[in-house]
């Protein structure tokens, strides 16, 4: 019974968040069912999103995403101003960089600390995260081109930091907060 309340609220919000969306929703299923990467929303060719995608994963170091630092804006400028002034500090600032630290670690305590089969769960959704983050840099950066390139719609992730980022937080944060609380 529980479950199929929950269910039940599950499909209720989701029919909200299409309904609240459709604004957008719509146009933009309709150019990625007819045009695909060949001719997304923004114009441009599967080989320039490619360059993109590359030039976008160069930021994305295995240790960059671990310490969630892998935007690519952190790392860029225009006529030599940064795009993000705050983030050298980041990059020099021994408290900051060891502060990038913590929450990673954190995670990794928490599934050390609770040895709890369901935690698990977390554990492979941060990884997942931390996977898709990297985009073509990175250790498993050829198997990420290799699904962009033959993958139907995996293209869409041609800024993998920013649409991937969100599973890593969403496995670390349970686990951290368990070794915190532990």
């Amino acid at each position: 019974p529980q479950a199929r309340r929950m269910l039940m609220l599950a499909a209720v919000a989701v029919v909200f968040i299409v309904a609240v969306n459709a604004y957008w929703l719509i146009p933009q299923s309709y150019g990625l069912i007819s045009g695909g990467p060949g001719q997304n929303f923004i114009g441009r060719t599967k080989d320039v999103g490619l360059a993109q995608l590359t030039h976008l994963s160069s930021f994305t170091t295995p240790l960059n995403v671990w310490r969630l630092q892998g935007a690519w804006v952190w790392y860029g400028g225009f006529e030599g101003i940064p795009y993000v002034p705050y983030a050298m500090g980041y990059f020099k600032n021994p408290l900051l960089i060891f502060g990038s630290f913590l929450l990673p670690v954190a995670a990794l305590g928490g599934l050390a600390v609770r040895r709890d089969r369901k935690l698990l769960y977390f554990g492979v959704v941060a990884f997942l995260g931390l996977v898709l983050s990297s985009g073509t840099n990175g250790p498993f950066g050829l198997i990420f081109a290799l699904l962009w390139e033959n993958v139907p719609l995996f293209w869409i992730l041609r800024s993998p930091w920013y649409k991937a980022t969100s599973l890593t937080i969403l496995g670390f944060a349970p686990l951290a907060g368990l070794f915190v609380a532990a």
